[in-house]
């Protein structure tokens, strides 16, 4: 089992990023394959609880409470039930980030073009009358779907 290092190394010499975008990328590895390590522990998990639940169904059957006692006391600690989550996120205490849209492009560390507008209306011209050139006009007709389909003189 490869490390995160490892991992994170691999993906920059072969994808020429940066540190923080292989993070990125080895998180979203993890969603995708979750976590292969505890992998087996969450099949035994899986097959505990599939016998619970055939305990539990006999011990209703048979009407024994010690039985369904313990049955839900082990349901419980292998669930690990007793336990708080551990993540409780404060939903009202996140504040959004203000954006402001902007035409500015020196926001983002670009120079400003005076003629943008200019530029822009050109290449719109010309690439529309590129288009307007290659068009092909085509009309609808009315089609009989028995003509269509070859069956008209059936």
């Amino acid at each position: 089992m490869k490390g995160e290092i490892e991992i994170r190394n691999f993906i920059i010499d072969n994808n020429e990023i940066d540190v923080s975008t292989a993070y990125r990328d080895i998180e979203i590895i993890k969603a995708l394959l979750g976590n292969i390590k505890s992998a087996s522990k969450d099949w035994h998990r899986f097959r505990f609880n599939a016998m619970i639940d055939q305990s539990y169904e006999i011990a209703i059957a048979k009407q024994d409470p010690r039985a369904l006692a313990m049955i839900i006391r082990e349901y419980a600690k292998n669930n690990l039930l007793h336990i708080p989550d551990s993540q409780n996120i404060p939903w009202d205490q996140i504040i959004p980030q203000l954006i402001q849209p902007t035409e500015d492009p020196t926001v983002i560390g670009l120079k400003r073009d005076p003629n943008v507008r200019q530029r822009a209306k050109e290449l719109l011209d010309k690439y529309t009358s590129d288009i307007a050139e290659n068009t092909i006009a085509v009309y609808l007709e009315d089609v009989n779907q028995d003509e269509a389909d070859g069956s008209e003189g059936e």
